[in-house]
């Protein structure tokens, strides 16, 4: 087995990493820079050879605790590019340093983790994508016409309508965000539903490699009963470049049903969380 070694982000060659990423069908979130844009605290390299395989994580303390976590930014991290007893490497690795293991991968499941569910959906150039959207969500898409949409680039006053909504006010911290905003504005549009001139809901997306993430969907009560966000989303479909409409998933039962009617296709990945003491989980 290739030996690894690991660095600082500050470290690290920053084009052999992605090359290392791409080449392995490594996900977006991989990227340096989507990597650096992540975090205010900066993370971690784990390099196989001359950057033949890599994997980031990210690390703190808390009460001189050391621990592993996942930004808020990042779903998950694709390991099916290691054989087992390198990915086996990398696990005992972080057991041995870090005393909480939260991370979120692809594949190498095992009985101790949650499995959680993406949603994904590939477009072709010679199908229609709404020629899948379920009957209920074309009626829904329908009604969201007495809505006007624009597009736009993501801009630092559009942060007022998303943190008005109280589960982004509860769950994004403001720094950790501006922070990504700073480092990936250009990558980032912003999809919106008006009526009668009134913001009703927004989506903010990511566009990066070959996918369009849907980071946020937004909607007040007006855009809930007019099904703004069935509108935003088709508009996203529609219009985007992307090979890949990504929804990034949800554990909520109805928002994973919603993102099925789109033609959706479920993708298991797996949440590895636990406490290690010199290897032993608990």
């Amino acid at each position: 087995m290739e030996k690894f070694i690991v660095l600082r982000n500050n470290l690290i060659d920053p084009m052999k990493w992605d090359e290392a990423v791409i080449r392995n069908q490594g996900l977006p979130y991989q990227l340096f820079e989507y990597l650096n844009a992540s975090s205010l605290n900066g993370w971690n390299g784990i390099i196989f050879g001359d950057y033949l395989k890599v994997f980031p994580f990210f690390s703190n303390k808390k009460f001189g605790i050391p621990y592993i976590y996942m930004p808020q930014s990042i779903q998950q991290f694709s390991n099916q590019c290691f054989t087992k007893s390198e990915w086996h490497a990398i696990i005992k690795y972080l057991e041995s340093r870090y005393l909480k293991i939260a991370i979120r991968v692809s594949d190498y499941g095992n009985s101790s983790s949650l499995k959680k569910q993406n949603y994904i959906l590939e477009k072709t150039a010679t199908e229609n994508a709404s020629n899948f959207y379920s009957s209920l969500l074309k009626r829904n898409i329908n009604k969201s016409k007495i809505l006007s949409i624009t597009t736009k680039p993501f801009e630092l006053e559009d942060f007022d309508f998303i943190f008005s909504q109280k589960y982004y006010q509860n769950s994004i911290k403001k720094d950790v965000f501006y922070h990504f905003y700073n480092n990936l504005k250009s990558n980032l549009k912003l999809y919106q539903s008006f009526y009668h001139g009134a913001i009703v809901a927004q989506l903010l997306t990511v566009r990066i490699l070959n996918r369009e993430i849907l980071l946020m969907p937004v909607s007040n009560e007006i855009g809930r009963t007019t099904q703004a966000m069935s509108g935003l989303i088709n508009e996203v479909i529609q219009n985007s470049d992307a090979e890949i409409i990504d929804f990034e998933g949800s554990s909520i039962a109805s928002i994973a049903h919603f993102y099925k009617q789109f033609g959706a296709k479920e993708i298991t990945y797996f949440e590895l969380n636990y406490w290690s003491l010199f290897g032993l989980k608990f």
